[in-house]
């Protein structure tokens, strides 16, 4: 008995130890240690590497309010040996007795885990978000519909594009979508765009939306939740035709492939399930472009694939936002057409989802100029009347997901003001 104690306090020490150790090496010796060794591996995966700014609560008055406390657990958590492995098996054993319970139900969508957010379907060897239920933002997408339509009513002389992308979690053609009481779809969120603004002429809703989740998976990746180049060139198609946009894509579009390289993007890392997808993207034409600022992302260099490939693990975890350009590069870098078809110019109010079509747009446009101001958490006291006379834009195109129009309420308390206004648009 007492052997037995003696062994199982010292694998508890040692339980206990090995992450201080290893923090130790890392942050105080600097050892070079294998990433597969440290919590490195795990940088992009949930669960992985937080923040913890352990110095800022080096005090007593840290102590006092167990900041300093919580701040060490992370630290420590931070330096688990083998964490990505860790975690990843953890969720994968869960997910093999969610499998073999599934076997009874046969449903074609599971989480990944337990209490996971992101389902797995088998049939497409894909992930997919869980369905949306909130019915609140429907009212949050009205008042923005709405705010829009007062903007334009001001500039009727000017046309509004509102572009939506049938993001997973309300796609129709999820089949976790059917597995869900009162769940929202791309299309509940089209009608509130459409009813808010059909008093105003010159404001347009346009969305590519889909039934199938075959053909939904060509066109966006499989472990991320954007849309691919396929799915970029298939929207804008949708809105050439509604938007009398002059550039045409011609077809079929030569494909690039990147050799050696998996990629596992938002759904993956939040599901802690690699399923190591091989990407190919269209050739985008971006003859006459000028990107107005040194740093280009891959697919606007001279050797777009190479450029990619030299990134390391981020091209891995973040292919999408790394291969066109994060919105935030974009928005830092507008593009000038030199061999625009005519002299007008155009502004983007943007999240991720136009990081990819702001190329294709700009190519009927002599300046295109973005913003993220329907990004998650952007906030500030500016009015798209703002944005509108900064630009000199003819056309104002919206791009993002079902969220991204349920956010300006909340986030942007003055963006639908007039000169003169007095009240919030804030609810």
């Amino acid at each position: 008995m007492k052997a037995r104690n003696t062994i199982l306090t010292s694998l508890f020490c040692l339980l206990l130890l090995t992450p201080c150790a290893l923090w130790a090496a890392q942050e105080g010796l600097r050892l070079p240690l294998p990433d597969w060794l440290t919590a490195e591996s795990a940088t992009y995966l949930s669960g992985g590497i937080s923040e913890s700014h352990l110095e800022k609560h080096l005090s007593l008055k840290g102590f006092e309010t167990e900041e300093l406390q919580e701040a060490l657990t992370t630290e420590i958590e931070n330096h688990i040996p083998f964490k990505a492995t860790v975690l990843l098996a953890n969720a994968s054993l869960q997910r093999n007795a969610i499998a073999a319970s599934n076997l009874v139900a046969n449903f074609e969508a599971y989480p990944t885990f337990f209490g996971s957010k992101t389902v797995y379907i088998p049939q497409h060897d894909a992930l997919a978000d869980y369905p949306s239920t909130k019915q609140w933002t429907l009212k949050r997408t009205k008042k923005t519909a709405e705010g829009i339509a007062k903007i334009a009513s001001q500039v009727p002389d000017k046309n509004f594009y509102l572009v939506v992308a049938d993001m997973s979690y309300t796609s129709a053609s999820n089949p976790a979508h059917q597995l869900v009481a009162n769940a929202l779809s791309t299309n509940d969120y089209l009608e509130v765009l459409n009813e808010g603004t059909e008093e105003t002429p010159n404001v347009h809703v346009v969305s590519l939306t889909y039934d199938d989740d075959a053909e939904y998976y060509r066109n966006y990746y499989r472990t991320d939740h954007h849309w691919n180049g396929y799915g970029t060139l298939a929207l804008y198609r949708t809105l050439q035709a509604t938007a009398k946009l002059p550039y045409t894509v011609e077809e079929p579009r030569p494909t690039l492939s990147f050799p050696g390289l998996a990629t596992n993007g938002s759904y993956a890392r939040d599901g802690l399930m690699l399923l190591n997808e091989a990407v190919e993207e269209p050739a985008f034409d971006l003859t006459g472009l000028e990107v107005q600022n040194t740093e280009l992302p891959p697919i606007a260099q001279a050797d777009s694939v190479e450029a990619l490939l030299a990134m390391g693990p981020i091209a891995e975890y973040s292919f999408y936002t790394q291969w066109y350009g994060s919105s935030l590069l974009t928005a830092q870098s507008p593009l000038v057409n030199q061999a625009s078809p005519s002299d007008k110019r155009a502004l983007v109010i943007m999240d991720s989802y136009a990081d990819s079509l702001h190329w294709l747009l700009a190519r009927n446009y002599t300046y295109l100029q973005c913003y993220r101001d329907i990004r998650d958490g952007e906030e500030g006291d500016f009015t798209l009347i703002d944005r509108i006379n900064e630009t000199d834009a003819d056309d104002i195109y919206f791009v993002g997901s079902t969220s991204a129009y349920t956010r300006p309420p909340q986030y942007l308390p003055h963006y639908f003001d007039l000169p003169g206004d007095t009240t919030s648009s804030k609810n």
